[in-house]
């Protein structure tokens, strides 16, 4: 195993979708993938919008994780935020992410202190404006693209670009022996 993808979700969540197949793709670079439910059911109405504390949630996750490999992180929607949160809260684990059409309004001052090189996709429209707007706040190096269209051709065109933002940044870490 090269890297670590963890991908984060919630009830509702677009991602299990897509997830198949980014474990695929990512597989095929020799990164293994998780994908994490950060929300329970019952959770969901209350705390969907509450980035701080799904990004409290990843902590558990993440401290499991071995710290000589390196760590990345796909968030959908909401899960987006809690990713920034999170990456911005513990500088340098978190190798790179990718936001899928990204609440990054609820995680505007964790993009601020976020060193993190971070691809904002977009192909959600409302979402977009909120976007353009936290591209320009990240420190690290960051781009935002946006995919036109729906369905299985949208979807595979996001799959394409999130696995090869991460198998590009996500770089084994150099042990002395």
């Amino acid at each position: 195993m090269r890297a670590l993808v963890i991908s984060c979700t919630a009830p509702g969540s677009n991602a299990i979708a897509s997830d198949d197949f980014v474990a695929a793709e990512l597989a095929a670079q020799d990164i293994d993938f998780l994908s994490v439910s950060l929300l329970t059911d019952q959770e969901a109405t209350q705390f969907r919008a509450d980035a701080d504390f799904m990004a409290e949630r990843m902590l558990g996750v993440i401290a499991s994780a071995p710290r000589e490999i390196p760590l990345g992180l796909i968030g959908y929607g909401p899960t987006a935020a809690a990713a920034i949160v999170f990456a911005a809260q513990n500088p340098g684990r978190i190798g790179a992410l990718v936001s899928v059409n990204g609440r990054t309004d609820i995680a505007v001052d964790s993009l601020r202190a976020l060193h993190t090189p971070t691809l904002l996709l977009v192909n959600d429209m409302p979402v977009l404006r909120v976007n353009r707007e936290a591209v320009s706040l990240i420190k690290a190096e960051r781009r935002i693209e946006i995919v036109h269209g729906a369905g299985e051709q949208a979807t595979h065109a996001m799959v394409e670009k999130t696995v090869r933002w991460l198998a590009d940044r996500l770089v084994p870490v150099q042990v002395a022996v």
